[in-house]
């Protein structure tokens, strides 16, 4: 995936924000920050223990690093839990910055795909820390694991991306003053694992010139109308049928100001576009920054008669619209009630009267794509079920209407009771319906106890039958319709730039297969191979499930042995697959038959049906 940008923009504002501006002086030794490993050697399976260590940094407050590795031979995990990190995960903390008092903010935004950490932890009440007299100069401030995949040689370093364009060497220190460190102190990266020469330790890079940051995130103000926690528009423009909203930028620092982060570090303001009677269409007119965040900090809840919408702070933040965004004099996102006139009578069929929208994106007046595979919109749509609804709730589902008037299953769609609103996220704007569809096939009768989770995962588009009316619940299935059908249910995408050597380019799989290499769910057979026309067996289903779920951070635990100690067969579960079992076993997915696994039989069509069908209502609410 692309690496998220300036992660550093949010923590300068911070701190910032916490105090006044003043000179700082350094200390008289020569402070430091570098990546201490517990060993350099080791082989498949091992981990390393990498500390991220500062030292006799006078007034230090807090920082930011980029870390660079190779993925295909080190995985980041955590080293209590075992589990490996996702986009967001904040690494354990160190011996320092963990004052609560001194309001503590970590941050992360990795791309563990390409082997990118990316993240932050500063004290953000500075006036109380530096009252306090007693600054933590010196200590460790992060703590990761590396678990060895191939035993080669490899580094793990403090390196420049694209994530931090203005850092040195991927490296920001800042002090209990709010100041950037631009000058005295020594970056110092670890010597290479599993070295093949004795000449791989790196010189210290020392800073000694400054570093301009240059952004248009505005430090937070108290100026500017609103609430806290919520932006209040201004019509603008009202034709009885489509009715135009508009708020300036302060209104939305205003809304964020004193805002608590949820856990994984967002701030959430509504924004409340009033109903008006008889409009069919609302459009909000949106700062040109709003949506440009380089790091997804907050969300704004567009709220409107017809849909709310869930607007990542960078969701506009692609390489296709990002310059168009900043450059423009008009930014808008509509909200429109849509029609099912002029589709098939088959779709007209399933949609019927329930509720149709189409969202828009529009740059300068002129209509503009909006895709972005890494920042989805979350969508709810008010809906009441009918009586007859209500005892087949499943089976209400969401539909993207194209270009074509083709109806595509969005296989996410789903009734939310609590909100009473058909929900979705989408990474493109376009026509969405609810609708209800009930699939079914010929030949379920024998497999009674797995109907009802194929017939819903069909309705929904995440399964296909082997025609139109038959399903071959008994078949076994192979490597690649069972990775078709994890990145399904688990609404799972990513940039495919690669894929393995023997998964065609014009195959039904290959997105999805490229989407998994690409997440790290799977590195293949070997020799950049997937061998997807392979029947999987039932504990190799079992360990790219296990790896999809902890990858994309549904679980943060895996199974031990001791969970599959009672089953008969234990003894046939190969070690690669022992883990994948039992995280499965302990999370309810897989029960076994008569106290037995049968790890290494096939999996057949209707046991993965009803396995997905777990893991789609298990993981994706």
């Amino acid at each position: 995936m692309k690496a998220k940008k300036g992660l550093y923009i949010l923590l300068t504002a911070l701190l910032a924000f916490s105090c006044m501006f003043s000179n700082f002086a350094f200390a008289d030794t020569a402070p430091s920050i570098k990546i201490e490993l517990d060993k350099t050697s080791a082989a498949v399976g091992d981990i390393i223990k990498a500390s991220i260590v500062v030292n006799n940094v006078k007034g230090f407050a807090g920082y930011q690093v980029n870390i660079k590795y190779d993925p295909t031979v080190l995985e980041a995990i955590n080293l209590d839990t075992g589990a490996a990190f996702t986009n967001t995960t904040v690494p354990q903390s160190g011996t320092i910055l963990n004052n609560s008092e001194y309001g503590v903010l970590p941050i992360a935004s990795h791309n563990v795909s390409q082997g990118i950490l990316n993240f932050s932890k500063a004290y953000t009440n500075l006036n109380s820390y530096k009252a306090s007299g007693s600054a933590e100069t010196t200590g460790t401030v992060a703590v990761i694991g590396f678990k060895v995949r191939r035993a080669e040689e490899t580094k793990i370093e403090f390196a420049q991306t694209s994530t931090m364009p203005t850092a040195v060497s991927g490296v920001l220190l800042f002090d209990w003053d709010g100041n950037k460190l631009t000058s005295g102190y020594s970056i110092i990266n670890p010597p290479a694992i599993n070295a093949t020469s004795n000449t791989n330790i790196p010189t210290p890079i020392v800073v000694t010139t400054p570093l301009e940051i240059t952004t248009s995130t505005p430090t937070p103000t108290s100026s500017g109308s609103g609430k806290k926690g919520e932006i209040e528009p201004k019509v603008v423009n009202n034709d009885n049928t489509r009715v135009i909203y508009k708020f300036e930028q302060k209104d939305l620092e205003t809304a964020l100001q004193d805002l608590t982060p949820d856990s994984k570090g967002v701030k959430k303001v509504d924004l409340t576009l009033a109903g008006v009677k008889g409009a069919t269409a609302y459009t909000q007119e949106f700062p040109n920054q709003a949506l440009l965040s380089n790091v997804l900090s907050y969300k704004i809840n567009m709220i409107t008669a017809y849909a709310t919408l869930e607007l990542p702070a960078n969701m506009l933040n692609t390489d296709a619209l990002a310059s168009k965004v900043r450059s423009a004099s008009k930014v808008a996102i509509s909200v429109e009630r849509d029609y099912s006139s002029g589709l098939s009578s088959d779709i007209q069929g399933k949609i019927g009267n329930r509720p149709m929208i189409k969202l828009s994106l529009n740059v300068n007046d002129v209509p503009t794509d909006w895709v972005n595979l890494e920042s989805p919109v979350k969508v709810y749509i008010p809906y009441a079920l009918t009586q007859e609804e209500k005892s087949s709730i499943e089976h209400i589902v969401v539909l993207r209407i194209d270009n074509n008037g083709n109806a595509i299953p969005v296989t996410n769609g789903r009734y939310d009771e609590k909100t009473k609103s058909v929900t979705f996220t989408t990474s493109q704007f376009g026509r969405f319906a609810v609708a209800y569809v009930h699939r079914t096939f010929n030949d379920l009768e024998s497999h009674a106890w797995a109907k009802h989770q194929i017939e819903v995962l069909a309705s929904k588009g995440v399964i296909n039958g082997t025609s139109e009316t038959t399903f071959a619940p008994q078949a076994y299935i192979t490597r690649a319709d069972f990775m078709v059908l994890l990145v399904k249910a688990l609404d799972l995408n990513a940039v495919v730039d690669s894929n393995f050597d023997d998964v065609p380019a014009d195959a039904y799989y290959y997105n999805q297969i490229g989407i998994a290499k690409k997440l790290g769910i799977t590195t293949g057979v070997g020799d950049n191979k997937y061998n997807p026309k392979a029947q999987i067996t039932r504990q190799d289903m079992m360990v790219l499930i296990t790896r999809a779920l902890m990858v994309t951070g549904k679980i943060n635990s895996e199974g031990t042995a001791d969970v599959i100690a009672n089953y008969t067969d234990k003894g046939d579960i190969a070690p690669y697959a022992v883990t994948g079992v039992a995280t499965l076993v302990k999370e309810g997915i897989v029960l076994g038959s008569n106290n037995m696994i049968n790890p290494r039989g096939n999996a057949s069509r209707a046991e993965l049906a009803a396995i997905v069908y777990k893991i789609y209502n298990n993981y994706n609410n």
